[in-house]
């Protein structure tokens, strides 16, 4: 089998509606065949945040251990953001309407 065909077997055309390899549920384990944890505490989502974006700050990444990383990031942050709406909701003081007597 030649170099090209290797290639095209590889890179095939996915099925409309499915996600690319490593895209999709964060439940789904994606690439080395570990899933993000959706029951983290919003502290531990943002220090894993944290530690993803330092790793690729540093800049000395593969291109797929970046793709990665920015993959984690994404989830990390949509945990974060879930578990601080959350927080508003319990929090958020509701107006009453006021009786007239």
């Amino acid at each position: 089998m030649g170099q090209r065909d290797q290639l095209r077997r590889r890179h095939r055309r996915q099925p409309p509606g499915s996600d690319p390899p490593g895209i999709g549920s964060p439940r789904r384990p994606r690439r080395g065949g570990r899933a993000v944890s959706q029951d983290l505490t919003y502290e531990q989502a943002l220090e894993k945040l944290d530690e993803r974006l330092k790793v690729l700050e540093d800049g000395n990444l593969s291109l797929e251990d970046a793709l990665k990383a920015v993959d984690d990031a994404r989830i990390y942050l949509k945990i974060c953001t879930e578990r601080l709406d959350a927080a508003r909701k319990k929090i958020e003081v509701r107006a009453e309407p006021e009786t007239r007597e």
